[in-house]
């Protein structure tokens, strides 16, 4: 029996009720298809309130009984509805930003960050080491937070290669046809954020603006999920 004294519990006994596997449902809820699983083995500890939100939906229980157990826990599925808007659901990630710390201004070296996983779409995910740490490029001299990482999956081929090495400048404003490293906003608060390497062609009111060349298409994400877009610079 589940113990409803915590979130992981309660969303266990939803999944229960409702007879749901953790990854679908988190799909379903426009989330990571890791995010559930990760609240259940208490990787992800405090969910922002959309994410709350989303889960409630799927879920069908009220937001007040799975954040804070009180409340109504079962409720339809007209009645789970609330006036946020659906969010906007992304090929699964190929592409998370760990948090390491920014070298120093003088350092020589730079370090290239490690990708947990890759996937066909371009979309990645850093598994938060440092894999290796390599001589710094002379164009990235004194750029704090500079890094490296090694191309995961086909989506910007032949532009890049699998496995090839390339050169990320956070503090550059990007132009039309610059390649970019887009970071999300993770689902829950802490989690390292994803993302994808694309290249960009701007911004409207809503949405960030994207290419990707394999397959050839527009690739666009809404605003509210971007997290920051740093341009690559630089390849080896």
């Amino acid at each position: 029996m589940s113990d409803d004294s915590t979130l992981a519990g309660r969303i266990q006994i939803r999944l229960n009720d409702l007879h749901l596997d953790a990854t679908p449902t988190s799909l379903e809820a426009g989330l990571s298809a890791s995010a559930i699983r990760n609240i259940l083995e208490g990787k992800s500890k405090s969910p922002r309130n959309d994410t709350l939100v989303r889960l409630a939906r799927v879920l069908k229980t009220s937001v007040d009984w799975l954040g804070e157990n009180r409340g109504p826990k079962e409720l339809d599925s007209s009645a789970a509805e609330t006036a946020l808007p659906p969010r906007q659901i992304l090929p699964p990630p190929n592409a998370s930003i760990s948090i390491v710390p920014a070298p120093r201004m003088l350092d020589d070296h730079i370090n290239v960050l490690g990708l947990a996983k890759g996937g066909a779409d371009g979309r990645f995910q850093f598994n938060g080491d440092v894999v290796e740490t390599i001589p710094r490029p002379d164009f990235l001299r004194g750029v704090v937070g500079a890094y490296g990482l090694y191309v995961e999956g086909d989506s910007m081929f032949p532009r890049y290669k699998a496995g090839e090495l390339v050169w990320i400048h956070p503090g550059k404003s990007p132009k039309r046809e610059d390649d970019v490293v887009v970071q999300l906003h993770p689902d829950v608060e802490g989690d390292p954020p994803e993302g994808y390497i694309k290249e960009f062609r701007g911004w409207s009111p809503s949405k960030l603006l994207l290419w990707q060349w394999n397959p050839a298409e527009e690739f666009n994400i809404d605003r509210p999920l971007v997290k920051a877009v740093h341009v690559i610079v630089g390849r080896r």
